[in-house]
């Protein structure tokens, strides 16, 4: 991974700026947006390419958790669209980061952290910061 990029992610994830969120990259509740953890890389991205990025919203009508719709990311809406994943250096849409889980070290995808694990942002900038260089 870009390890600038990192540094901006890992900015932005500890920013508070974010209100945390499952299961796509930025969903609008009645309190205003949120965000997992890919959708503030994609903000990221939209901040430093403002000629370059496409956010639009899809309203769906609220669901069971208060939701009233999702913004998508040139086409997406649950993984980095392929413009963010160039730009940040990654090699895929859903970054690996090793995580000790029950005594062994494994390789887990950020949105398994985020939306299964129920790691903050917190917890995942500080594994994105430690393993900027080796983020796959």
């Amino acid at each position: 991974m870009n390890t600038q990029v990192a540094d901006l992610w890992v900015a932005a994830l500890r920013s508070g700026k974010y209100t945390q969120c499952k299961n796509h990259l930025c969903k609008l509740r009645p309190e205003g947006e949120c965000h997992c953890a890919l959708g503030v890389l994609c903000e990221v991205f939209l901040q430093q390419n403002p000629m370059n990025g496409v956010k639009r919203y899809e309203g769906t009508g609220y669901d069971k958790h208060g939701c009233h719709g999702r913004f998508v990311y040139f086409t997406c809406g649950s993984t980095l669209p392929d413009e963010v994943v160039s730009w940040a250096g990654l090699k895929t849409y859903d970054p690996l980061l090793e995580v000790r889980l029950c005594e062994e070290v494994k390789l887990k995808e950020i949105t398994y952290l985020n939306d299964d694990m129920g790691f903050s942002f917190d917890k995942i900038a500080n594994l994105i910061e430690a393993q900027k260089g080796s983020v796959l």
